[in-house]
């Protein structure tokens, strides 16, 4: 540890500063220059701290250090909570384009045991964004609508409601998927019960759309009149 050199009792402010800086200047103590220390050489070249001639030079540099170590933990503190906050809910695979809503090309049955998977583990924000996304695609692989690259889940509720209403329920959806998966907040209860809902509702659009009408055939009565029968 290298010592300081006490000032004289008749030193000025500015006279102790100057010596700082002059000191801090030399080639030593840059040679290992660590985060630390190039904190602290910023604040007593930059932050104006006055002390009275009764302070010691050890004293100060106490206190300077303790802003240092104070400042560095702040820091820490913030950049754990950014990185926590985007990681703790983000599935592994990044997207391909800002905003996009699938980075991959996973069928709609592939989603739906994917958001299967993560309810069994408890992971409430994958099952939001893997519902939303199987939803979409089930509407895609049915000829509902078409998925085009770059499409964002706004979008996508967007067409999916001009193709089979529910425009409410669509755009919670993609409202509930845009806050888990861009934003980073938790999904709580009520996103994965409107999520269920969802997929339950696009899949009996699907199954209504899929079941043909019934025809009929004209068949001729006793009497020469006819009567329609269904087939």
């Amino acid at each position: 540890m290298i010592a300081l050199l006490p000032l004289a009792a008749d030193s000025t402010d500015s006279a102790a500063q100057q010596w700082a800086r002059e000191e801090l200047a030399k080639s030593k103590y840059h040679e290992h220059a660590t985060l630390l220390s190039k904190i602290i050489k910023w604040l007593k070249e930059n932050l104006t701290i006055r002390f009275d001639q009764s302070t010691s030079q050890g004293a100060a540099t106490t206190i300077v250090i303790l802003l240092a170590l104070f400042a560095a933990a702040v820091a820490g503190v913030l950049l754990w909570r950014a990185f926590r906050s985007r990681a703790s809910s983000a599935p592994s695979e990044e997207n391909s384009a800002l905003g996009s809503l699938f980075s991959d090309r996973r069928s709609a049955e592939q989603l739906l045991s994917a958001a299967e998977q993560a309810r069994a583990n408890g992971n409430f924000d994958r099952v939001v964004v893997e519902l939303f996304r199987a939803a979409i695609r089930l509407l895609s692989e049915h000829g509902r609508i078409t998925l085009y690259p770059g499409l964002t889940a706004t979008e996508a509720a967007h067409e999916a409601a001009a193709a089979i209403g529910g425009s409410a329920l669509l755009n919670r959806g993609a409202d509930w998927f845009n806050r888990v998966f861009f934003a980073g907040l938790h999904a709580p209860a009520e996103a994965v019960a409107d999520l269920d809902k969802l997929v339950a509702f696009v899949r009996a659009s699907i199954a209504a759309a899929s079941t043909p009408a019934q025809a009929t055939r004209s068949i001729p009565t006793e009497q020469g009149e006819k009567r329609e029968e269904a087939q």
